[in-house]
């Protein structure tokens, strides 16, 4: 087992203990709610069509195949909405932590998924994985921000920041403990399905909230420091 390699998976997941941490200072929460789900919408955009998308096809590079595992991460997250407390989104806290839920959901799925592959490249090329937790860490924090501000428990913002740290370092352990190998379609599949999700948080849920805001300043500052820091993330 590669401890280095654990090591650089639990730092990239104190990330959200960092965007937890910045949620607790800043005091106008409705400020930055406006401006968390506008950057968050952003964010995720890039991660699905920048990341999540350019991995599947490395994967498995078949189209149809792709669609198959999207549309059941999307049909799989959309179920959610018969199985959690109904919301409307004329009711902004109700529906704001319906979002901060869901966008956890499919946050922790895709975080066991990106810190495993940080954990492979790291036992490969120790710079390489420490430059890819960087990037990780930096679309984690605000994504950190935004399912704090939408959700007013702090008891349940803990668990949840505690189980996105802990979702850093369960796949690295399990497959450091027992040497377990996984296979290219195994990892297109869950990369397939988590992109889904995604798509269904970013096209149903946050960008009904973009538009219905579109007007308020944070919205707008939102928009354009995501738009600023996915071609710094992504596209640098």
């Amino acid at each position: 087992m590669n401890k280095l390699a654990i090591i650089i998976c639990l730092i990239t997941g104190l990330s959200f203990l960092i965007g937890y941490i910045i949620n607790k200072l800043i005091k106008n929460k409705n400020n930055l709610e406006f401006f968390s789900i506008s950057f968050a919408f952003v964010i995720l955009m890039g991660l699905c069509f920048f990341d999540l998308l350019p991995e599947c096809i490395e994967n498995i590079n078949n189209i149809f195949i792709i669609l198959m595992y999207v549309a059941f991460g999307i049909i799989f997250l959309k179920s959610f909405d018969y199985i959690l407390p109904h919301h409307e989104h004329s009711s902004d806290h109700l529906h704001g932590e319906h979002i901060s839920l869901i966008t956890f959901i499919a946050i922790f799925l895709h975080n066991i998924l990106e810190c495993f592959l940080i954990y492979m490249v790291s036992i490969s090329n120790i710079n390489s994985g420490i430059l890819m937790a960087i990037g990780v860490m930096c679309h984690n924090i605000p994504l950190s921000i935004s399912i704090n501000t939408l959700n007013s428990s702090n008891k349940k913002n803990i668990i949840m920041t505690v189980l996105l740290i802990l979702s850093s370092v369960i796949l690295p352990l399990i497959f450091g403990i027992f040497n377990i190998n996984i296979g290219n379609n195994v990892i297109g599949a869950l990369t397939g399905v988590t992109l889904g999700m995604l798509i269904h948080i970013t096209l149903f849920e946050l960008l009904c909230e973009v538009k219905e805001n579109y007007k308020n300043k944070y919205t707008i500052y939102g928009l354009v420091l995501g738009i600023v820091f996915s071609i710094l993330i992504f596209l640098g």
